[in-house]
């Protein structure tokens, strides 16, 4: 703008004509911002969109987009199953804070990416100040509520059992049967 502030008009729904482009239920857009959740069609909220926010971020400091594919059903599944290479590695002169502050927006734990825009902006302007700054990240063993591998019948155990023959006593302990005088 002519104040000189940075503003952001397009997440990819100008290319809505192209095969990257997905539709999942309610969910529109380019399959290579979306986040876990909306590729698996959980429930969003504000961190979705850092997460997105993330991977623009990614591809402004390193020129490339952190997911590619030859459809958009392939980028979504590398969203919830592949580990970003590494800013720094694709571009070595990018600070390592803005390294973190890149991986937390995308970060696959929708619990662990900032929580709000404006704790975003708050590391932004740390490391405008001191690019050296160390960059707090939330390392937490993940719960019920993350991005996980939905079971399937080969992951469930088979328990194998011989059939029972109407001879054999049942494995619950019977009751003892008392012989009265009349018996």
């Amino acid at each position: 703008s002519d104040n000189g502030q940075i503003k952001v008009t397009d997440f990819g729904i100008a290319r809505a004509t192209v095969s990257s482009t997905t539709k999942l239920g309610s969910v529109m857009g380019s399959a290579h911002y979306l986040s876990p959740e909306q590729a698996r069609g959980g429930f969003t909220d504000e961190r979705s969109d850092i997460y997105s926010l993330g991977i623009c971020m990614y591809e402004m400091f390193t020129g490339t987009l952190p997911f590619d594919g030859d459809n958009a059903v392939s980028v979504a599944m590398q969203h919830l199953q592949k580990t970003p290479e590494p800013p720094k590695s694709v571009n070595p002169a990018i600070p390592k804070s803005i390294e973190t502050i890149i991986l937390k927006a995308m970060n696959k734990e929708q619990r662990l990416r900032y929580a709000n825009a404006g704790e975003l902006m708050e590391d932004l302007e740390k490391v405008s100040v001191n690019p050296r700054m160390e960059i707090e990240v939330e390392q937490e063993p993940s719960d019920i509520f993350s991005t996980q591998k939905i079971p399937t019948l080969a992951d469930v155990p088979i328990k194998q059992t011989a059939p029972r023959s109407q001879a054999e006593p049942a494995d619950e302990q019977e009751a003892p049967v008392r012989k009265t005088q009349g018996s």
